[in-house]
C-alpha cells in the first residue's frame, strides 16, 4: 500500500482533528494505529504520549498528541477518543497495543475509561497467540511484520474479511458506472 504525500496529514489543532474524525467515522473503516512516546530523560521526567498514527487506506494520519492539548478542548479530545475507541463500527487494528492505550490514558486525563475496554480493537499480538496458537506455519508471533506476513493471510477469518471487502469494493464500482 503506497499512498502519495498529500494522503499524509498531520494534525495538531482542531481542523485537522475535525478531517481525521471525518475520515474514520465512515462504517467499516479499518484503521492501523501505532503510537510513540517520549521518554522521560527527554521531556522534563515526564513519559507521555508524542504521536499516534492512524491509517486507513486513503489517509494517514499523524496525530500531534504534545501540542492537540493546547489547540483543542478537553472536550473535543475526549470525543474524539470515544468515537475512535468506542464505536462499533470501526476495526482498529494494532500491535502490543496495552502499552500504547495505557500511555494514552496517562497522557490524556480524562480517557482511561474509554481507552480501558476498547470496542472494535483487534491486538495483532494477541490474536496470533491466542488465536492462531501453535498453527502459524512456523512463523513466530513476535513482530507486527511476522504476524500480518506470515500468520494473518492463512487464517480462516482473515480471508473472509479480505473476500467480503474485495466484493464491496467490486459493488461499489458497479454501482458507480452503472
Amino acid at each position: 500500500l503506497s499512498l502519495p504525500p498529500n494522503k499524509v496529514l498531520f494534525v495538531d489543532d482542531q481542523q485537522g482533528l475535525n478531517r481525521c474524525r471525518k475520515a474514520l467515522a465512515k462504517p467499516g473503516t479499518v484503521i492501523g494505529l501505532d503510537a510513540e512516546w517520549k521518554l522521560p530523560m527527554c521531556n522534563e521526567g515526564v513519559e507521555r504520549l508524542a504521536l499516534m498514527q492512524l491509517a486507513t487506506r486513503e489517509n494517514v494520519f499523524l496525530l500531534d498528541m504534545i501540542a492537540l492539548p493546547h489547540t483543542v478542548s478537553h472536550h473535543v479530545l475526549r470525543e474524539f477518543v470515544q468515537a475512535l475507541f468506542q464505536s462499533s463500527n470501526l476495526l482498529i487494528l494494532g500491535y502490543q497495543m496495552s502499552s500504547d492505550l495505557h500511555m494514552l490514558a496517562k497522557s490524556w486525563r480524562g480517557v482511561a475509561n474509554l481507552v480501558s475496554s476498547p470496542i472494535g480493537l483487534l491486538d495483532l499480538q494477541s490474536f496470533a497467540k491466542e488465536v492462531l496458537g501453535q498453527q502459524n506455519n512456523g512463523t513466530s508471533s513476535k513482530s507486527a511484520s511476522n504476524v500480518t506476513t506470515g500468520v494473518l493471510p492463512v487464517h480462516p477469518l482473515i480471508k473472509l474479511l479480505t473476500e467480503e471487502e474485495g466484493k464491496e469494493g467490486e459493488e461499489e464500482e458497479q454501482e458507480a458506472a452503472g
